[in-house]
């Protein structure tokens, strides 16, 4: 079991945006939660608490919401893993008089070794922003593939295709998009 709590300070270059408002911000959570281990093959932690964002601001109103994180992984072989997740936060936004977006994610995720040095993984994930200070509400959804090829321990090239819709309740914000990216990572 544990207890957590954070703080963060979001700063930005400019005291104001171009409309005039500030939208530095600072941000509080507390959780309370678990790690735990059903059995060699399940493993887990999930928490529950509450998030705060106060923007400088005086327009903007405090984000105040319940925060569910949870993360649940299934060795299901040596080579094959799965992985289920939820998350909460709050994003900043861009919109004209919108503080900011709770957001919710959830996804799944399923990770294969075809050989130790070559390894793929499937991607399917679902989340809602809801605009504090509007009507809006956007869902998003997306299917990922990737390949990680992994030259020697230090040096791993990674390939993605992956695929993002995003359904909004405000009329022409809808988009579809196809993204791929070519990576090389470095580590020691």
């Amino acid at each position: 079991p544990f207890v957590e709590y954070g703080m963060d300070q979001r700063r930005h270059d400019r005291e104001n945006d171009a409309a005039g408002v500030a939208r530095n911000s600072d941000g509080s959570t507390i959780k309370v939660g678990s790690e735990f281990e059903l059995s060699r093959q399940l493993v887990g932690e999930a928490s529950i608490g509450f998030l705060e964002r106060r923007y400088a601001d005086d327009t903007f109103p405090t984000i105040r919401a319940p925060l569910v994180d949870a993360k649940l992984t299934y060795y299901a072989t040596p080579l094959t893993t799965w992985k289920i997740y939820a998350k909460t936060s709050v994003n900043e936004s861009i919109l004209s008089g919108v503080a900011g977006a709770l957001s919710q994610d959830y996804g799944v995720q399923i990770d294969h070794a075809f050989r130790r040095w070559l390894i793929g993984t499937v991607t399917l994930g679902y989340g809602t922003d809801n605009y504090e200070g509007s009507d809006r509400t956007d869902d998003r959804f997306l299917i990922a593939a990737s390949m990680i090829y992994k030259l020697t321990r230090e040096v791993h090239l990674k390939a993605e295709a992956r695929r993002e819709w995003l359904k909004s309740t405000v009329e022409g914000w809808d988009y579809t998009s196809n993204i791929f990216t070519l990576g090389l990572r470095l580590q020691r």
